[in-house]
This record gives C-alpha cells, sequence and structure tokens, in this order.
C-alpha cells in the first residue's frame, strides 16, 4: 500500500518494493504538487503511481525479490475477484507471515532448491502458534504448494525460467485417525442434546449426524433451501466465518440432498 506524506506545499508517494539481496528495503517516491489536491485525491495518485511501478518498472528489475513478487502477484492475480476465496485469502497471508521473514529477501531468479530444503527443515523445527507442538506435515506440506503456486505464475508471466519447486520433494502430510463416535456415544450426545440444548443447537447436529453435510452448508440453510413435501434440502450456499472479515457467503460442492430418512426423525421427536 502506497504512503501518502505531507511536505510543505508537496504531497511525497512512497512505494515500498520489498527488498535486494541483502535485506534492504527498496522503495520508490514521487513528490507533486499540492495546490487544490485533496488527501483522499492523493492517495488515489499515490495508488496509481504503486500500479506504475509495479506493472511497467520494478517487475523487470533483476533484482526482483520474493517479496516484491508477492506483492505483485497479489495486486494483479491473488486479490482480484473469483481467483481466491475470503478462506483461501486468510490461510494463504498466515502461511506467508512464515514465507517471507525466511525467503523474502531473496531475488526469485536466485531461489534455488536448497533454499526450500532449508526453509522446510527449519519449519519442522517450527512451533505453532497456539503453542501446542509443531507444525503439523500437512501445514508444512500447504507452505510448499503455495509457494510452487507463485513460483508457477512466475514461471507463467516470464519472470523465471523454471519453478525451483518443481525441483524439490513435497513434504509429505501423514494422515490422523479420525475418532469418531460409536453408537452407544451417539446415543448419550443425542439424548443430551434433546434435554438440554437449544432447538437451533439440536437442530445442527441433527443435520449433521443425519446428512454429513460440512458446517458451512449447515450454517448456510435457510427456510426456502427446504421443501418438507417433497422431502427435499437444496445446499444453495455455504456460510464460512473468515477472521478480519466476518461472514462469507459461497457456492458449496453439493447442490442437491434427499433428507426423507431426517425428516422423518424429526417428525417422531418433534
Amino acid at each position: 500500500m502506497a504512503t501518502v506524506e505531507k511536505r510543505g506545499d508537496s504531497w511525497r508517494f512512497i512505494v515500498f518494493v520489498g527488498r535486494d539481496a541483502s535485506g534492504k528495503q527498496l522503495r520508490r517516491t514521487k513528490t507533486i504538487d499540492a495546490g487544490g489536491i485533496s488527501k483522499p485525491e492523493a492517495k488515489r495518485l499515490a495508488n496509481e503511481f504503486e500500479n506504475e511501478i509495479l506493472k511497467k518498472n520494478f517487475i523487470n528489475d533483476q533484482n526482483l525479490t520474493l517479496s516484491a513478487f508477492v506483492d505483485y502477484w497479489k495486486e494483479t492475480y491473488a486479490l482480484q475477484a473469483d481467483n481466491y476465496s475470503p478462506t483461501t485469502l486468510h490461510r494463504n497471508e498466515y502461511l506467508l507471515d512464515c514465507i517471507l521473514p525466511a525467503l523474502g529477501h531473496i531475488r526469485i531468479k536466485k531461489l534455488n532448491p536448497t533454499h526450500l530444503m532449508e526453509f522446510y527443515n527449519q519449519l519442522r523445527q517450527e512451533p505453532r502458534k497456539d503453542g501446542k507442538g509443531l507444525l503439523s506435515s500437512r501445514t508444512i506440506q500447504m507452505h510448499h504448494k503455495l509457494l510452487s503456486s507463485i513460483m508457477g505464475k512466475a514461471k507463467q508471466w516470464q519472470f523465471l525460467e523454471l519453478n525451483p519447486c518443481q525441483y524439490v520433494d513435497a513434504p509429505k502430510s501423514k494422515s490422523k485417525r479420525m475418532e469418531i463416535y460409536e453408537e452407544d456415544d451417539l446415543i448419550k450426545f443425542l439424548t443430551l442434546l434433546s434435554e438440554h440444548a437449544k432447538i437451533k443447537y439440536q437442530l445442527f447436529f441433527l443435520f449433521a449426524f443425519s446428512t454429513g453435510l460440512r458446517r458451512g452448508e449447515i450454517l448456510g440453510l435457510r427456510r426456502q433451501d427446504i421443501d418438507i413435501e417433497k422431502c427435499i434440502l437444496r445446499v444453495n450456499q455455504s456460510a464460512i466465518v473468515v477472521k478480519k472479515v466476518g461472514v462469507n457467503i459461497k457456492t458449496p460442492k453439493q447442490i442437491n440432498l434427499l433428507l426423507e430418512s431426517l425428516f422423518q426423525n424429526l417428525s417422531c421427536q418433534y
């Protein structure tokens, strides 16, 4: 994001464009006469200056760092509508918070498999942010997938001839045994649910146990999505809470679901 400063009778625009090979922060500046230009207008002009720098000048620099390219990737691709969901964008920011401090200062033309392998080994020793042990193998694999996707775009846009991530084995993800309720546990849970929980929670878990719908699909249900006479439920949207964004409504993978057995169960209880 471009910064705007008032300097006497002038506006000064500052654009940060990553770091050089030594880790020094790089920036570009521009000064214009402030006569008749309000601060909101100055911010708009500063954003135009930033776009010009990223798209025309700096992206052709041989010293383009990973941090600078990620900024360009966000501006021209990741933050564009429909390329990523808010949930994915939030997850990517979490991953980049680990990637950029370790690799962001490296020029993308110099980023090699050794850098990546050392980074993944470092992640294996990295504690979780909640303090509950080390990062999981799946989380480390997600770092690799995001890096590979970004470097793939660098190759596609002809900044690179080769994607260095293709020459590194992806960290293996260890599957965990899924723990599920036994029949006796489920009966006990449903009994306590019907005796002590509010109706909205009863309905949520009955939908979950009876249909296998995802949490977001259940939370996205509306009255018009349920046809009681035909015993049909239509999953038309999914509701996901994203930190710093709020509730995100998106189209789910599953569209229609017959719920005859669920309605029979509900009619017996209510």
